[in-house]
């Protein structure tokens, strides 16, 4: 079962439940009928494909999200982390890599921090 072992083998054996009207079975059939179904549904119905990439299929995690619409998550990120998790984890790396450019730029056009304990470092 969903919280424990599946007892359906034990109640099965009860008298009183053997009329299924006084104990909560589910039918034999039920979970071989969802799977069918569901099986017989993915078949027929075409998967909804990333506009970004168009050999994966769209990530449902991105409906509604901002940058969303074309589906690019190649990885399946958002399948593990929540969508707004990610974001922020996206803008905070972008404005570190900002930060790094102009510090390159700045270190290779020569600017230094003034002071002689500065001067000499490489």
């Amino acid at each position: 079962g969903l919280w424990g072992p599946n007892i359906d083998f034990i109640i099965k054996d009860i008298p009183m439940c053997a009329g299924g009207s006084m104990c909560a079975l589910k039918p034999a059939a039920s979970c071989v009928a969802r799977r069918a179904t569901a099986l017989h549904a993915e078949a027929t119905e075409e998967p909804r494909m990333s506009l970004a990439l168009p050999y994966l299929k769209y990530p449902e995690q991105l409906d509604g999200w901002v940058g969303g619409e074309k589906g690019f998550d190649p990885m399946n990120i958002t399948m593990a982390l929540p969508v707004y998790w990610c974001r922020e984890a996206e803008l905070k790396h972008g404005r570190v890599c900002m930060l790094a450019t102009v510090g390159w730029i700045a270190t290779d056009s020569g600017l230094r921090f003034a002071g002689d304990m500065f001067q000499n470092v490489s």
